[in-house]
């Protein structure tokens, strides 16, 4: 994820769990999780915090290849493992009940792309792909990002689609110009 978007990633996540705002009994289930990044910052920030009392992260993922990485990942971290569940599954289909979360979160850089951008991240996708595969000798893990980022819905759509889920208060923040955004909603 450094390459594809030199490092800026970083950034948004850190600002993306300053706004989830963790406290003690958070529990939080990031969806689409892929290596823990989003269950990292919140690992981190609930023990910078002081608030790992009755706090746990779920790190949800289909892949169960970028699940592993992320098991490595937050063993040599030393972070606690009784905060932290790895479940392997469809985030359409989730063999879960409903409400068992106080949190929830999902990320991906350029996800809302707007059209005034599309032209340009089309061509960015494209470099990037033939730059991971002369660079890591593959790139089919990141096609399917690729091709997730131009089908996700549009900013204004998908706070309405949250809306529709049941949320209120839904808004949502623009990072660097756009090219990231934060929604954020509340469920009572």
């Amino acid at each position: 994820m450094d390459i594809l978007t030199l490092g800026i990633h970083r950034f948004w996540k850190k600002t993306l769990m300053r706004r989830v705002n963790p406290t003690a009994n958070t529990n939080l289930i990031d969806m689409a999780s892929g290596t823990g990044d989003i269950a990292i910052q919140f690992l981190e920030y609930i023990k910078n915090n002081n608030a790992e009392k009755d706090s746990h992260v779920t790190v949800c993922d289909i892949n169960p290849h970028m699940l592993e990485v992320g098991k490595k990942r937050v063993k040599a971290l030393n972070y606690n493992p009784k905060l932290i569940t790895w479940l392997e599954a469809d985030g359409g289909n989730l063999p879960l009940e409903n409400d068992s979360f106080n949190a929830y979160t999902i990320s991906l850089a350029f996800h809302a792309c707007t059209n005034i951008l599309k032209w340009s991240f089309d061509l960015y996708s494209y470099i990037m792909l033939a730059f991971t595969h002369v660079l890591y000798g593959q790139w089919q893990p990141y096609r399917h990002l690729v091709k997730n980022i131009q089908e996700f819905p549009s900013k204004e759509t998908l706070k309405v689609m949250i809306e529709e889920a049941g949320f209120q208060n839904v808004t949502y923040e623009n990072l660097l110009f756009g090219v990231a955004t934060i929604h954020s909603g509340v469920k009572l």
